[in-house]
């Protein structure tokens, strides 16, 4: 309890002060100044963009409270781990393809898991959004889906950076970030992954080497086929 607390505090005093700071600078410059049309418009852009940001820091924050706290409501039902991956490839793709990045999956029909349909997505989107940000232009990442024994397991192999070993413990924190990362964020996208993970069943794992990526493992006891 005193640990969310700190997390709460943090959240409220640092993670959301900078967003909120943004949005009033950019409505003084609305008040204060005669600005043109096409300033008008690029300002408003920015309080957008800054009030999505926003937005989605909160509704992340607030999910992992539900999950860490036993909370979440969702209704489980069975899936097909392969298509539900392979149909996420086909949005995060577009990402993918404006950096010049490939993605390659090797996806196996027969895993099925018991999941919630939309925590399912946000693991997938998480750790593929993560390595279209991390891989450079012109790289590839890898997908796979498979099935082992009584496990269902998703991989992301990614050509980024690679977390230093000392960060390999914390990627998994709330507002964790790896110093020196070119990429920034809240620091929230990999603790949900491990919420929803922890929370089916499940485990996450990670492997890195510097200057040679990652390989984030997740594995969903499987069920058989529906």
């Amino acid at each position: 309890l005193e640990k969310r607390r700190q997390e709460m505090q943090r959240l409220v005093s640092h993670e959301l002060k900078t967003p909120l700071a943004s949005i009033a600078g950019f409505g003084e410059n609305l008040e204060r100044y005669e600005l043109s049309a096409d300033e008008q418009r690029r300002v408003a852009s920015l309080i957008r963009g800054e009030a999505r940001r926003l937005q989605e820091m909160v509704t992340v924050f607030l999910d992992l409270e539900q999950l860490g706290g036993g909370l979440w409501e969702g209704t489980t039902e069975a899936l097909n781990l392969g298509h539900r991956v392979a149909a996420r490839l086909e949005v995060l793709g577009a990402a993918a393809g404006a950096r010049q990045i490939t993605i390659t999956s090797s996806i196996d029909n027969d895993c099925w898991v018991q999941a919630v349909p939309t925590l399912l997505d946000r693991v997938v989107d998480n750790l593929v959004g993560n390595a279209v940000k991390y891989t450079h232009s012109g790289d590839n990442i890898e997908v796979d889906v498979c099935r082992s024994v009584d496990q269902a397991r998703l991989g992301v192999l990614d050509h980024g950076p690679g977390i230093p070993e000392d960060g390999l413990a914390r990627v998994f924190e709330r507002f964790y970030r790896v110093p020196g990362a070119e990429v920034t964020g809240a620091g929230l996208g990999l603790a949900l992954v491990k919420e929803v993970v922890d929370w089916h069943g499940g485990c996450i794992t990670i492997e890195s080497e510097i200057g040679n990526g990652c390989v984030f493992t997740v594995s969903l006891p499987a069920i058989e086929e529906v």
